[in-house]
């Protein structure tokens, strides 16, 4: 069996979704981060997308949130209609490594987007943290309404 070799390339970013909410912030003060993550395939448009979803608190403990992004990131695959195979309900299906790789790429992106984002504002010090990637749990629901892509 012969091992697929993917090429891709990042196709654009939207940022679909910014709250920014009135927050009072101390020096010692520290942020939680909850970071939601779907991989989508478009396969009318052959693109994937993922999706970053992230709500940002003050503290570990339950506060109102301090911020809340959602961004999509469209890649490019070539030779889309050989790169991936099929699952038995005839769905495309991304390889496990790759879509761990178009998630890394997403959450990096992310991390930009709110940095650049919170410049400038009372929360300017709440930078995503790295992100072990095998530690993201599946999401019971979609972030968005995939109906609409």
């Amino acid at each position: 069996m012969t091992e697929k070799v993917f090429n891709f390339r990042i196709d654009g970013i939207d940022l679909v979704e910014k709250q920014l909410f009135r927050t009072v912030v101390n020096e010692e003060d520290h942020f939680s981060f909850d970071t939601q993550v779907q991989t989508i395939i478009d396969e009318i448009k052959k693109i994937v997308v993922v999706f970053v979803g992230v709500n940002i608190k003050k503290g570990a403990e339950p506060q109102p949130l301090c911020a809340k992004f959602l961004i999509a990131v469209g890649f490019i695959v070539d030779n889309f209609e050989i790169s991936f195979d099929r699952n038995e309900q005839g769905q495309l299906v991304i390889p496990q490594d790759l879509d761990l790789m178009f998630k890394g790429v997403a959450i990096s992106t992310m991390r930009g987007v709110i940095f650049s984002e919170l410049r400038g504002t009372t929360i300017h010090r709440a930078i995503l943290p790295v992100i072990m990637l095998d530690t993201l749990k599946p999401i019971a629901e979609n972030l968005v309404d995939v109906k609409k892509l």
